[in-house]
């Protein structure tokens, strides 16, 4: 595999505590000062419910259940906002438990053929081990 760039490159954080789902709402994070009032007004919320909130910015997705708080971006620029947001964030949320967190990048690269593709994959993962 010649050295390339990904076509597609993500962050996710994700924590693991005990959340109450309904503030995290893009009314409220606006509210705070977290994002731009017309980033929440132009949201796209797929559910705001007690037990899970999920919605998207033009540069974020989050999705908050009673034991994890998830965000996402696939825009590098943004990484250090999504950081941000996050700081601020807890910092606001200081009493919500947090046990776990993960920082996970996620790469997405085009291969030239199948042929390719499967030669990367038994690099990575070598056959003879499993």
């Amino acid at each position: 595999m010649n050295a390339q760039l990904p076509d597609i490159q993500g962050l996710s954080i994700v924590f693991l505590g005990d959340f109450n789902p309904k503030i995290f709402q893009p009314a409220w994070f606006a509210a705070q000062g977290l994002i731009r009032q017309q980033e929440a007004e132009e949201a796209k919320v797929d559910i705001i419910h007690p037990e899970v909130v999920s919605f998207s910015l033009e540069w974020l997705a989050l999705q908050v259940t009673r034991e994890q708080c998830a965000l996402t971006t696939t825009q590098e620029p943004y990484y250090v906002v999504m950081r941000d947001l996050i700081v601020g964030t807890f910092n606001l949320l200081q009493h919500t438990p947090l046990h776990k967190l993960g920082i996970n990048i996620d790469m997405h690269f085009r291969m030239d053929s199948e042929a390719s593709w499967h030669a990367f994959g038994h690099r990575l993962a070598p056959k003879d081990l499993w």
